[in-house]
């Protein structure tokens, strides 16, 4: 092979990877995730992820769950090192926020096959 087959090959790879990468993230949110808020191991929350709503959840400390936009994430909490607050926004099946001082879990459950499929 010669350098510039190698560079074309190089060029077609990162291109395809690309457009995989740009189909996942801008793909539409998908109207059945279903956000799940547990609280001390019970469920006290859960509704499609296309519902806007503001989530307040007490335990030994104090957390705000906001549901907006098709994504999810901790917008407040008065728990130790904050890092629910770090984990970001969330919005596909199977991914999960934890609040381990505060014993909260939000869960993305369902599916988000169509999305794939367009």
């Amino acid at each position: 092979m010669k350098k510039g087959d190698i560079a074309a090959i190089a060029l077609v790879l990162a291109l395809a990877l690309g457009i995989f990468a740009a189909t996942i993230l801008l793909a539409p949110k998908s109207a059945s995730v279903t956000v799940e808020i547990y609280a001390s191991g019970e469920q006290i929350y859960s509704a499609p992820i296309t519902e806007n709503a503001e989530i307040p959840v007490s335990g030994d400390y104090h957390s705000t769950v906001v549901i907006r936009g098709g994504e999810v994430w901790v917008a407040d909490s008065d728990c130790p090192g904050g890092d629910c607050m770090r984990m970001g926004r969330k919005s596909r099946a199977g991914e999960t926020i934890f609040c381990l001082p505060n014993r909260v879990e939000v869960r993305l459950s369902g599916s988000d096959l169509d999305m794939i499929a367009g």
